[in-house]
Parts: C-alpha cells; structure tokens; sequence
C-alpha cells in the first residue's frame, strides 16, 4: 500500500499546501527490486521520498566489503543529506522490494524549502538521528557479542517497523541482520535458531515475529524493554 506523503517525517508539521507543492514539484517513480537509486560518491541531485516499498544504503569500505547504513521503509528519505548542503552521496540505494517513491531534484527541493523551512529542520533531524544511530551501531561492533549486537539490530527494528504493539512480523531476512550486525549468515541464523528454540521468536522466509522483547532486552542493554 502506498504511504500518504503526510505521514512521511520530511513533512512532518507541514500544512497540506506544502504536500500539494511537493506533488507538484515532483515525479512518482517506479521502483523495482534489483535496482540503483544512486551511487555513493556520486554528484548528489535528487531526494527520495519512499512511499512503498524497501531501499537499502551501503557504503564501502577500504577493504572492499560493504556495510549496510540502514534500510529506508515507506516514511524514510534517501538522500536527505542534500538538505544538509551535501554535494554527493555518502552511500549507495539499493531497491530491496519493488516499491513507489516521489523523487524531487534539487531545483524542486530548493523551492519548496524557500516555503516552508521547515522542510529543511526536519530533515536535518532525521540526519541528526541516523549519524547517532550509526555511532551506537559502530560502538556496538567494536565492543560487542553477536547475540548483543543481534538482539539491538532486532529491538530497532521492532521498534520501527513492528506497528503500534511492537508484535508485527518485521520483514527482514537473515541475510539483511547479518549485513546490519556485522558478522556471518551461519552465525546469525545459529543464533536466530537458538532463540526460537527459546520461544523467542519465530522466523520465516524474510520474516521474524519478536516473542520475547524482554529477553533480548536484558543481553541488549541488561534491562527488560
């Protein structure tokens, strides 16, 4: 289902002038699975508004691998940072799932930021507030046990995407944990085996349903969610 652009944050608090000005200034784009928003280093033009969908952002690393920055589901912004004067990407979009975004290019941007300003403070938020998740998440590498790092990424992930109750399935798969904690698919599907052997969670094809938030609260910050 495609996401109204009032509920996404960009437009947080803005009147419905500003999404009427958005819609005007902007293209609804396909997009389909498999597919490159836009490159990490390359010249930044265009801000993505996700309506439907999942969108994964990379970056490379010295060593050639990739680390996974974060997934955008439909609400999320990729390529925020050209509000915050960027000149290029800092990481690469990869369409996870066939979904619906409203791409505006900077033109457009500029535009609607000269009318509503703030359009421009809440996307430095939401900047603001992925820069601190990937510090949290870099201090967890570094210091951190799998099962540690593993039941964060799962409580984040159940807090953003597991609806109001927190016990919707969240549409990940074992592959997308193991990019966002670091560590391999066997031993990141081992670990998910023995916590629904614990009752858990349960898992499925790109489906895992938190059981007992508790539980990994207490290995993830030593307290109960």
């Amino acid at each position: 289902m495609t996401l109204p652009l009032a509920e996404c944050a960009l437009f947080d608090g803005l009147p419905a002038e500003a999404l009427s000005d958005a819609h005007s200034l902007g293209v609804r784009r396909r997009l389909l699975a498999g597919a490159t928003l836009f490159q990490e280093g390359a010249e930044a033009t265009t801000l993505y508004v996700l309506l439907e969908g999942r969108v994964r952002v990379l970056r490379g690393s010295s060593g050639g691998t990739q680390l996974v920055l974060h997934y955008v589901q439909p609400g999320g912004v990729l390529g925020c940072a050209l509000l915050g004067g960027a000149r290029s990407y800092p990481g690469t979009a990869e369409v996870v799932e066939d979904g619906v975004a409203l791409a505006l290019e900077t033109r457009g941007l500029d535009v609607l930021v000269g009318r509503f300003p703030r359009l421009a403070r809440n996307g430095l938020r939401i900047l603001s507030e992925r820069v601190e998740d990937l510090r949290v998440r870099l201090q967890e590498l570094s210091h951190e046990r799998l099962d540690a790092r593993l039941a964060h990424a799962l409580l984040r992930l159940r807090a953003e995407l597991g609806g109001a109750d927190g016990d919707a399935p969240l549409r990940v798969s074992r592959q997308e944990l193991a990019e966002l904690v670091g560590a391999s698919l066997f031993s990141v599907s081992r670990q998910l085996a023995e916590w629904e052997r614990q009752g858990w969670l349960d898992t499925g094809r790109q489906r895992v349903t938190v059981r007992a938030p508790r539980g990994l609260a207490r290995l993830a910050f030593g307290t109960e969610a």
